[in-house]
C-alpha cells in the first residue's frame, strides 16, 4: 500500500534511495490519508503494521535506515500515535469481540435454563452445558 501511495505521489525510487526527510513526509501523508478500499479506516494496529513492514523491507534490502528507530522519522511516529489515538476514540482497535464478564443475572439465567451449573450432564442437550469450573477458572 505504501508503494502504491508513493507511485501516486510520482515517487518511483525505491524507499532506501529516497532522502529520509522526504520519505518521512511521504509516510506522514500516507498515515493521515490511508483508508480501506471501502473508505473505512484501518484499525490502529494495522497502521503500525504498515510502518513495521516498511522497516522490514528497508532492513532486507541492506539499508541502515529505520523508520521505527531513527530520529529523522520522529515526525511520522508522532503522526502514527496521533492517528491511532484518534481511531481509538472512534471505537476502532478496542477489541469489540473480546470476551466480557458475565453478570450475575446472566449466570442465573444460564443456571435456570440448565445450560450451566451443577446439572452438568443432565441436560437434554449435553453439548450446550458449560463447565462452571472452566468459566470461573478463565474469568481473569
Amino acid at each position: 500500500m505504501v508503494y502504491e501511495f508513493l507511485r501516486f505521489q510520482n515517487e518511483h525510487r525505491h524507499v532506501q534511495f529516497i532522502p529520509p526527510d522526504k520519505f518521512n513526509a511521504y509516510i506522514c501523508q500516507f498515515l493521515v490519508s490511508v483508508t480501506k478500499k471501502n473508505d473505512e479506516e484501518y484499525e490502529p494496529t494495522s497502521l503500525r503494521s504498515f510502518i513495521s513492514s516498511i522497516d522490514r523491507q528497508l532492513r532486507s534490502s541492506g539499508s541502515e535506515i529505520s523508520v521505527i528507530a531513527d530520529v529523522e522519522f520522529a515526525k511520522c511516529r508522532e503522526v502514527l500515535k496521533s492517528k491511532q489515538k484518534s481511531l481509538k476514540k472512534q471505537g476502532l482497535g478496542n477489541k469489540p469481540n473480546a470476551a466480557g464478564v458475565l453478570s450475575d443475572e446472566h449466570l442465573q439465567k444460564m443456571y435456570d435454563a440448565r445450560t450451566f451449573g451443577d446439572k452438568l450432564g443432565t441436560s437434554s442437550r449435553p453439548f450446550d452445558v458449560a463447565d462452571p469450573f472452566h468459566v470461573f477458572r478463565n474469568a481473569d
